[in-house]
């Protein structure tokens, strides 16, 4: 009708017909997880299977059809991505120096791909590398010296923290710089808490650091564990006034230790504690603050697996470490075992060890310092077999450092293993005064 604003019938159905043709295309054009199919991205992380961290500067390759289409460097995060790829059928390969051959993931590609993620298993060199003191042994507190490195951890700031037994001190080094650079304790024996400057250890041993940057480390003469907060050094446990057992079941720092040696923590800032003297694996509680027994009678000896570990005897407990399901590792040292505790359960096994003192690969003599990597691999320091590290992944047991070994060269007594965010197991080696990298 004339001067009417309606559409016509035809019109409408027309626009109608026009607009689903639209939403078609738009819908059919979106990839599998809601990007487009004109550009699509592939992405994802690569992480090292034993340290479980990131593997910074990984080369990435993107083949289509077996030809390389692009290349890239993963992030400090591990993360990379290609960006912009038609659709087709994809590999993405990672690879990176010190690590075996290169990872690869096939797929096929009709939109964006996130979450190809891949691991790279470690390649072992030939021999170790020192980062940190003198080649000969020699003992000191210099900037190139340490006398009697037990515990080491790295911190969130990429330096390595050493807990130095005989100058009675912590001091840090940073990797590809083995200038050693004092940190806490003026490297006299004592138990003064305060500024790190200031403070005062006694012989400390262990050493570990939670998520939250906090230091933790024992006092293997002071009976204490000891911890570092920003600039104040304080006590979390252990009285101190004189070794002995007590106090399981009430506030850490109301108990007795004795001579307690390595020290670990888990996910949720736990603490464990090999309580050396007492023959016992005990927990500090993060939460409460309390202190109990998980592991070990008081009694030395060795009476049974496939018991509660509060049941069963320990003989001179030296090492510790959790992994991440909470299964906690100790370093039976006169019994020549490594024992577990499963979480579920609580029940202590022999995983290391036949409890008979010899050189061959499954045989352990005065086990020391442990380590259980992201991927549930063991290495273990078999400080009585003229120094080696032993290498436990599914049950089977290889020499790694030493005699036969992986790595030539003996290692003298590796008391703490870590490992570092490049990727290298680092080792303290106390009786020959250095710390080593494999």
């Amino acid at each position: 009708r004339a001067g009417s604003s309606d559409l016509s019938p035809a019109f409408a159905v027309f626009s109608v017909v026009l607009l689903c043709i639209a939403l078609f295309v738009s819908c059919k054009g979106a990839g599998e997880d809601g990007g487009t199919s004109n550009s699509p991205t592939i992405s994802g992380t690569v992480k090292s299977v034993l340290s479980g961290g990131p593997v910074a500067g990984a080369a990435m390759t993107l083949k289509k059809s077996g030809t390389a289409v692009a290349t890239t460097t993963a992030g400090s995060d591990g993360a990379y991505s290609f960006a912009g790829v038609e659709a087709g059928d994809y590999t993405v390969t990672a690879s990176a120096s010190i690590y075996l051959e290169s990872a690869t993931a096939s797929f096929t590609l009709s939109g964006n791909k996130p979450g190809i993620n891949l691991t790279l298993e470690r390649k072992w060199p030939a021999q170790g590398t020192i980062v940190a003191g003198s080649p000969t042994g020699e003992t000191g507190n210099s900037p190139n010296l340490l006398n009697g490195p037990v515990g080491i951890a790295f911190g969130p700031d990429g330096k390595l923290y050493i807990a130095v037994n005989h100058t009675h001190n912590i001091r840090t080094v940073t990797p590809g710089n083995t200038t050693i650079t004092d940190f806490a304790g003026t490297g006299t024996a004592g138990s003064a808490n305060g500024l790190l400057a200031e403070a005062t250890f006694s012989r400390p041993a262990g050493l570990c650091i939670a998520s939250n940057g906090t230091i933790y480390t024992t006092d293997y003469s002071g009976h204490r564990i000891r911890k570092i907060t920003g600039s104040q050094v304080s006590t979390v446990a252990g009285t101190g006034i004189a070794p002995g057992f007590e106090g399981d079941d009430g506030p850490a720092a109301a108990a007795k230790l004795s001579s307690p040696q390595a020290i670990a923590v888990d996910a949720n800032n736990n603490l464990y504690i090999a309580d050396h003297v007492n023959q016992r694996i005990r927990k500090i509680d993060n939460t409460t603050g309390y202190i109990t027994t998980i592991a070990g009678t008081g009694s030395p000896g060795f009476n049974n697996d496939d018991i509660s570990a509060t049941t069963a005897q320990l003989s001179n407990p030296i090492g510790v470490d959790v992994d991440a399901s909470g299964n906690v590792y100790i370093a039976d040292q006169n019994n020549h075992r490594v024992r577990k505790i499963d979480a579920t359960t609580q029940a202590i096994s022999t995983v290391a060890g036949s409890g008979e003192v010899g050189t061959g690969a499954n045989q352990l003599t005065s086990p020391c310092g442990i380590k259980v990597s992201a991927d549930g691999t063991l290495f273990v320091g078999d400080a009585g077999n003229g120094g080696r590290i032993i290498m436990v992944r599914n049950g089977t047991a290889t020499v790694l450092v030493g005699t036969g070994g992986i790595i030539s060269g003996a290692i003298a007594n590796a008391r703490t293993m870590v490992f570092g965010p490049d990727g290298y197991l680092y080792a303290a080696e106390t009786n020959s005064n250095r710390i080593m990298r494999y």
